[in-house]
This record gives structure tokens, C-alpha cells and sequence, in this order.
């Protein structure tokens, strides 16, 4: 989960160019991730993300306070997809013992490094500042409910855009989470 917020979002961008984005961002990831189900919850206001299997199928979630986010533009989007794919293929670290899904840090670094590469394959960029800018003001936004100062906000924002944007991003060996929260 990229947010790691419930939150509901007040003003959303419910134009067409908006609908339009989502829709080749879908089509892009079914392409390249034909086995992960993107859906886009759109009357759910949360600003949230979550990967879970259902079924056995793997699935990625966008609601719609974060898809039709105002903030959010192709990169903060295109950046979340990943992450939350990143979920279901990383390597490294789990969420817990028994889960199949990699931890957030995985995730994170799986989306700026191999996720990327896919999709540039496919002729989509991702610029990784912008999209962790844009993720950064639709977060800001949401106060006072969310703290990005904080190091448990959004799990610790300034250690992950710190890694994040580093040449070359670190492989992921140990959950840096499970480090900072026991």
C-alpha cells in the first residue's frame, strides 16, 4: 500500500483527459503485466492504493480519491502502479513471513528500477522526482490528517524519496520498515 491513508479526497479531476490518462495507463499495464488486474475503484473518495490477490488472481487497486486526484498527474499515477505491482513481482522482502507479496521497500525500488525499464520498452517514461512530487502535494493536502514530517508518514516519506531518486537505487535486502518499527 503506497499511501498508507484513508483519507477521502474533497476535489477531484473528473475531466476527460483525466479518464483518458487512466485508460492508457490500463491498457499499458495490462500489456505489460498481463497477469495483474488493474482496477480503478472510481466512486470510492479514498486517496488509497492496495495490491492483494483475490481468488488467486493478483490485483492492483486504485480508488478513486487517488486516481481522480487533482495532484496526481501521469507520473505520481504511473508511479503507484508500479509500486503496487511491484507488490505482486519484486523479489525480496515479504510483508510478513507467510505473505506473498513484497514489502514496501521492495516494491518501491522494484517500480523505479525494473518497472520502469518495462514500460520504457513500451515507449511510457516515468520521471521518478515528479512523480514523488506530485505523490508529495497530494499528500500535503491532505492535512491535517496526514503528517509527511513524520517518520512513520506515508512510512517514512523523506528515507523513501532519498532512496528513491539515488543512482543507482539500492537493492533490497532487509525491509527498512520492519527495521524502523520493530
Amino acid at each position: 500500500m503506497l499511501m498508507g491513508t484513508l483519507g477521502t479526497v474533497a476535489t477531484q479531476n473528473r475531466s476527460s483527459e483525466r479518464y483518458a490518462l487512466l485508460k492508457r495507463l490500463s491498457d499499458i499495464s495490462r500489456k505489460v503485466f498481463p497477469n495483474i488486474e488493474l482496477r480503478i475503484q472510481e466512486a470510492d473518495p479514498s486517496f488509497h492504493a492496495q495490491a492483494y490477490v483475490l481468488d488467486g488472481r493478483q490485483v492492483v487497486t486504485l480508488r478513486g480519491g487517488l486516481a481522480f486526484h487533482g495532484c496526481l498527474k501521469k507520473d505520481g499515477l504511473l508511479f503507484t502502479i508500479l509500486h503496487e505491482i511491484g507488490h505482486h513481482v519484486a523479489p525480496g522482502p515479504r510483508i510478513t513471513p507467510t505473505d506473498p507479496r513484497s514489502c514496501d521497500c521492495a516494491a518501491d525500488c522494484w517500480a523505479v528500477g525494473e518497472g520502469r525499464r518495462l514500460l520504457s520498452s513500451r515507449g511510457m517514461t516515468l520521471n521518478i522526482r515528479s512523480a514523488l512530487n506530485e505523490i508529495e502535494l497530494a499528500l500535503a493536502a491532505l492535512k491535517p490528517s496526514y503528517d509527511l514530517s513524520s517518520e512513520r508518514g506515508c512510512s517514512g516519506w523523506p528515507r523513501r524519496k532519498a532512496t528513491l531518486t539515488s543512482i543507482p537505487v539500492p537493492r533490497v535486502v532487509k525491509c527498512e520498515l520492519r527495521k524502523m518499527y520493530g
